[in-house]
């Protein structure tokens, strides 16, 4: 039975947002601002270890990538890089997920540092980045620039990645978990270590185009990408 026209464009306008549906989980490529390999991986079989470290000291190891140093390690990343949704985020794929052995995982922030991550145009109701810090907290500015060349800024803070968050917070959950800590061929520390997301909590009612994320001088900072999902 076809729908009236009327009700069929309602609800066209209800379920799409441009040419996305509504509720929709956007992965966020940010290879290009990319300068880091912190996660020991396994690609076609062999181990590749990091070339840099999260904190100064160690980073992250995939299940494989542990199992391969020796170690039946609970507390690693998952091969396959996905993280289930749950009540706090949309599913996240971290781009290891597509690793060649070759590409950067992730960018490391020491010092004050600025870049901009191009994002998917949409409407977007959340939008997490992930991130980690070692050597205490780091603090950011986030500018928001929207298609109608609008702006938003948000000051925002992300944790240790050995701290907890507490469980009202409202702005920031665990995308990764319990992590152990890695050097390139060890674990260090077997668990309590964290990736965070940070909800930027974007303008649903604007496209989103960049985002531009300033760093303060103190700690040492991780980025790993981010999720969006749609209005």
């Amino acid at each position: 039975m076809k729908l009236p026209l009327i009700l069929a464009v309602t609800l066209s306008v209800l379920t799409f947002t441009g040419n996305s549906r509504a509720g929709e989980t956007v992965q966020i490529d940010a290879q290009d601002v990319f300068n880091m390999r912190p996660i020991n991986t396994m690609v076609n079989g062999k181990l590749v270890p990091m070339n840099n470290n999260i904190d100064g000291a160690g980073g992250i190891a995939t299940k494989s990538a542990a199992q391969a140093a020796g170690s039946d390690d609970p507390h690693s990343m998952p091969d396959n890089g996905k993280f289930a949704a749950n009540d706090k985020h949309p599913e996240v794929i971290f781009s290891y997920a597509t690793d060649d052995g070759r590409k950067n995982l992730a960018r490391k922030s020491q010092g004050s540092d600025e870049f901009i991550v191009n994002i998917p145009p949409k409407n977007y109701a959340k939008l997490f980045l992930f991130f980690a810090s070692g050597a205490g907290p780091s603090k950011l500015h986030l500018d928001l620039k929207y298609q109608d060349g609008t702006l938003e800024s948000r000051s925002m803070e992300v944790p240790d990645w050995f701290w907890e968050l507490k469980s009202d917070d409202k702005d920031r959950c665990y995308i990764a978990p319990d992590l152990s800590k890695w050097s390139p061929d060890k674990m260090l520390e077997k668990d309590h270590h964290f990736i965070f997301g940070l909800n930027v909590n974007p303008s649903p009612d604007k496209i989103l185009a960049k985002i531009r994320i300033k760093k303060a001088e103190p700690g040492i900072m991780a980025f790993f990408g981010g999720t969006g999902q749609v209005k």
